[in-house]
């Protein structure tokens, strides 16, 4: 699947889930959605779409469902955005 990045890093919603989950930590959809300020079933439609390009991957532990950004699906470019924009956000809460 081809993945057209600028409309995904495009869409502020997008662009925030990625530049959480790029800290590292799985989060749940909930906690997500508090981070990035979004009504949970937008953040989850956002991230069934990532999931389905393959950026995303979402996990069962237990009864809880987390979601964790695959590195290796990103670009270099990408990845380098996605440094940058957490260096000049580091210490806001705004994207």
């Amino acid at each position: 699947m081809k993945i057209d990045w600028a409309k995904v890093i495009g869409d502020r919603n997008n662009l925030r889930i990625l530049t959480e989950l790029d800290r590292g930590s799985p989060l749940t959809l909930y906690s997500l959605s508090r981070k990035i300020g979004a009504y949970p079933r937008t953040t989850k439609r956002r991230l069934e779409s990532l999931i389905e390009s393959g950026v995303v991957e979402q996990e069962t532990l237990g009864e809880v469902q987390t979601y964790r950004l695959r590195p290796a699906a990103l670009p270099n470019e990408v990845r380098s955005f996605l440094m940058w924009i957490r260096a000049q956000t580091s210490g806001t809460d705004s994207l």
